[in-house]
Order: structure tokens, then C-alpha cells, then sequence
């Protein structure tokens, strides 16, 4: 199996991804919605632009929640905290 198999398993696993890539974006892009068609008049390009906003929360979140996973699950990381951390291995 590649290196790519086995970190595409491993980010499809994680339950964070589909928290913060899927399910909050949606929300978020339904609840603006919501809230611009009480207030201003919903045109395509608006919808669009909505849409857009809630895909980069998607991006921005996956991104953060797989860059923080990496970190920690790397062996230098775990070095670095008891270097610095009062307590030790």
C-alpha cells in the first residue's frame, strides 16, 4: 500500500475532517442563507459568493484540523514537549 493510501485512510478516518470540512461549513452556508434572504434580495452571483465563503471554511478547517494531526503525531513533536513541559517522559 502507498503513502498516499495510507494518509487518505487515515484522514478519511478521522472524525474532526468530516466535523470541520463538512458539517460545519454546511451549516454555516445554510444558516447564511438564511440570514441574507431575510435582508437582502438572494441573486445567483450572491448565492455563489455564499457558497464560496462556506467551500473556504471547509478548506481552512481541513487544513488546520490535518496539519495539527500531523504535528502531533510526530516523534519530534513529543521531544519538543519535554524539552519544554515541567514533567517528563
Amino acid at each position: 500500500m502507498s503513502i498516499i493510501a495510507i494518509q487518505l485512510k487515515q484522514v478519511l478516518r478521522n472524525r474532526r475532517f468530516f466535523l470541520f470540512t463538512i458539517l460545519l461549513p454546511g451549516i454555516g452556508y445554510v444558516f447564511m442563507i438564511q440570514v441574507a434572504s431575510t435582508s437582502l434580495p438572494a441573486t445567483g452571483n450572491f448565492q455563489l459568493a455564499l457558497l464560496l465563503l462556506a467551500l473556504l471554511m471547509g478548506i481552512l478547517g481541513n487544513s488546520i484540523v490535518t496539519f495539527s494531526k500531523r504535528i502531533c503525531s510526530n516523534k519530534d513533536f513529543y521531544i519538543l514537549q519535554s524539552h519544554i513541559s515541567h514533567y517528563s517522559l
